[in-house]
């Protein structure tokens, strides 16, 4: 132990409410970690134990919670950057025995499972999504999950639950976008292109309508922003031309709410003009 000779300091130390400076707990540190370099003093096994066992259970309060974190701030930790790539002295593979050991110790006190049957309150589900906004995951990152996951599958039970999880939620038209986008992007890569589905009468509808009006219709127009494909698209007079079969419509034979809002998206990202013609158009109407 340090011994303090000044009896005036010692009496003042143990008053109520006195706090240490800064100086005066680095100096408490020097000082014993020189008695203990000296004597090559270590706790036994039993005293660690029993100091373990003496705090199970004690949590820190909110303001040591807060004065822990405040002195920490600035503060570079010593493993920061450094891999097992670039510093193999410092940062050393685990051996397979201290892995069983963690294996072990981690199953006979049932670490990993202590959220098993629970569930997160809806005030830490709205941290946790906070939390993974803000992080930025690079390509490489990105890369190295792919990677990691390739070949695995999800077992049945798990995807029961992923499915009974999602059941009732809708994906933002923000999300749908980004579906889309991404699986033309895969199908492209895989596949090497994709040819969108053609009506039955499309392709002679838009024959008829060059033939007639002399203009070129580019056909499956891509709008690489959007996701979407369109049956034609004229470049001369920015007209998007869509032929609907019966599925677009509803039993009132009204244009359904998909196609609307479908459309609104189209004429807000080219500025453009829409014509919808029937599928039926030249079977009731022949020229």
């Amino acid at each position: 132990m340090v011994a303090f000779s000044n009896k005036k300091f010692i009496l003042k130390m143990t008053k109520k409410g006195y706090k240490q400076t800064k100086q005066h707990k680095e100096n408490i540190r020097t000082s014993r970690l020189k008695i203990k370099k000296k004597l090559g003093f270590l706790n036994s096994p039993e005293t660690r134990k029993k100091l373990s066992e003496s705090r199970k259970g004690k949590h820190h309060s909110e303001e040591t919670k807060k004065l822990m974190s405040e002195s920490r701030k600035g503060k570079i930790p010593w493993n920061k950057g450094l891999t097992k790539k670039n510093n193999p002295d410092k940062i050393k593979p685990t051996s397979e025995k201290t892995r069983r050991l963690i294996r072990k110790i981690a199953k006979n006190n049932g670490y990993g499972k202590w959220m098993l049957g629970k569930k997160h309150t809806e005030k830490t589900i709205i941290k946790m999504k906070e939390k993974r906004a803000k992080q930025i995951i690079t390509k490489e990152h990105k890369k190295n999950i792919g990677l990691a996951n390739k070949g695995k599958h999800p077992s049945e039970e798990t995807r029961k639950k992923i499915s009974l999880a999602n059941k009732g939620k809708k994906c933002s038209e923000k999300t749908k976008k980004k579906i889309r986008i991404g699986m033309i992007k895969y199908i492209k890569e895989k596949c090497g292109g994709m040819v969108p589905m053609i009506g039955k009468n499309e392709t002679a509808i838009l024959d008829t309508i060059e033939e007639i009006y002399k203009y070129k219709i580019i056909r499956q127009y891509h709008i690489k922003k959007l996701g979407y494909f369109v049956d034609g698209y004229i470049k001369e007079l920015n007209l998007v031309i869509e032929v609907d079969e019966k599925y677009h419509f509803d039993f009132d034979s009204k244009l359904k709410e998909k196609d609307i809002k479908r459309q609104k998206e189209i004429e807000k990202e080219l500025g453009c003009k829409f014509l919808r013609i029937k599928d039926n158009l030249l079977e009731e109407n022949p020229l």
